[in-house]
């Protein structure tokens, strides 16, 4: 996840969350095709290649707990 820019880490959450492109575009005030372009940096930057799939990978490496505990 270090990797990952603020943004895309954002993404990610929404996506654990449920949030469809469509609503990850509106609370973030970006455009759908905004968010499909992050979406597609995020997938090859972890490997995975839809959003089932990171967020499995995000809940199993515990990404979401960790950032919990920053807060």
């Amino acid at each position: 996840m270090e990797s990952l820019s603020e943004k895309q880490v954002r993404i990610v959450r929404l996506v654990v969350e449920g949030k469809s492109t469509r609503e990850i575009a509106e609370d973030m005030g970006y455009a759908e095709q905004t968010v499909r372009n992050y979406l597609c940096e995020i997938y090859g930057k972890t490997g995975t290649n839809n959003r089932v799939g990171l967020a499995m990978l995000a809940v199993k490496r515990g990404w979401l707990d960790q950032d919990a505990q920053k807060e």
